[in-house]
């Protein structure tokens, strides 16, 4: 009988608490995916995973050598092609910055509610990369390197804040990953006007795809909708900490 490989995702943290409710966070996604959890940098490179092909890695602050970044560089180096996003970070534009730069697909600081964490990974998983809002201001730091594949800071210089209300909760609302329909339902308005708007929205900020404009929105703030939504006809689930 032939074996099919499944997929996984890593979490590298020492917290086991903190472990399990990754793999909760991400079991809403990700039903089929197996999670394998290690309590440092050491085990996760000594883990054999032929078997089990690494989607992403969820890699601890302090486990990828804080500041120096020594744990980040190791993980990297074994698992070259997989995206490794860094948790539990703390909230300093420059060490951001740094973690990107260095390799880095993302950094989620501890204030990061559940439901942010859960998009972040979301962009990432889909080859984007990710720093929080904050970082906007570190500009002058070294941001622009950061982020963008042609050099430039998502989000910085764009205008977001030109656009109307009404666009900028469709907007937001694209970034916490509801589809045209469900936009529109939860707007009372119907889908060709949805798409009308979007139209608007991506000319407004220089995108083509509702990916770019969910890593605009995330970097300007816009990570969660303002009221409750409906995901086919279920409440939005609800927020839990990760701490």
């Amino acid at each position: 009988m032939r074996s099919t490989k499944s997929m996984s995702v890593m979490i590298v943290e020492n917290n086991s608490m903190i472990r399990d409710a990754y793999v909760r966070l991400l079991r809403r996604d990700m039903p089929s995916v197996t999670f394998i959890e290690c309590d440092s940098s050491t085990a996760a490179v000594s883990t054999v995973t032929a078997d089990q092909p690494v989607l992403m890695v969820i890699l601890n602050y302090d486990l990828a050598g804080g500041q120096s970044l020594k744990g980040l560089g190791v993980i990297l180096r074994h698992y070259e092609t997989v995206p490794v996003v860094l948790v539990d970070a703390p909230e300093n534009a420059q060490i951001a910055v740094n973690a990107l730069n260095s390799g880095a697909s993302g950094y989620i600081v501890k204030s990061m509610r559940s439901e942010c964490v859960l998009q972040s990974l979301r962009l990432v998983m889909l080859g984007e990369k990710y720093l929080p809002s904050f970082c906007a201001a570190g500009h002058a730091l070294g941001a622009p390197e950061a982020l963008g594949a042609d050099g430039t800071v998502p989000g910085l210089g764009t205008p977001i804040g030109t656009l109307s209300p009404r666009r900028r909760q469709i907007l937001t609302m694209v970034a916490a990953g509801a589809p045209n329909k469900v936009i529109a339902r939860a707007l009372s308005v119907h889908e060709v006007t949805v798409k009308s708007h979007l139209r608007v929205i991506f000319r407004t900020l220089g995108v083509n795809t509702r990916t770019q404009a969910a890593r605009l929105a995330m970097c300007a703030g816009l990570g969660l909708p303002e009221t409750s939504m409906v995901y086919d006809g279920h409440s939005a689930p609800p927020t839990e900490s990760l701490h």
